[in-house]
């Protein structure tokens, strides 16, 4: 039945996706590189899901009634929403597991210096030289 030919595609599709992904991630830990292939497999899927969905469309508009069109089209969406929502983990994923950057360091030493030398020149007393020294250290 051509209604089976749509939904067993869909179920293919799916489940192709769903194998790869896992293979993927079986591969080692999870890099930039693992994510973007899997972004690569969930592209094609959703390219091919929409194809499944276009034929399903012209087989309604050339044949009403021939096929339970409202259902299917319901799966297909389904199973696009699904790999959307496996995107959508991934870049949670890959947001969690990037490294953060490098946060601005304070040169202690120059710091110090700079206080010791004001300090010597009289810009600084010594109550303000402790003081300065203490919220650096």
């Amino acid at each position: 039945m051509l209604e089976d030919r749509f939904r067993r595609r869909t179920v293919e599709l799916l489940t192709s996706f769903q194998h790869e992904v896992e293979e993927l991630s079986r591969s080692g830990p999870t890099t930039a590189d693992v994510i973007a292939r899997m972004n690569g497999v969930a592209k094609n899927t959703i390219r091919l899901l929409r194809e499944n969905k276009t034929k399903s469309v012209r087989t309604e508009q050339a044949q009403p009634g021939v096929i339970d069109f409202p259902s299917i089209n319901a799966e297909i969406d389904d199973a696009i929403q699904r790999v959307f929502t496996a995107k959508a983990s991934w870049r949670d994923l890959q947001a969690r597991t990037a490294t953060p950057p490098p946060t601005e360091q304070i040169d202690l030493t120059g710091e110090l210096i700079t206080l010791a030398e004001l300090h010597q020149a009289g810009v600084l007393s010594d109550a303000e030289f402790a003081a300065a020294k203490a919220r650096i250290l």
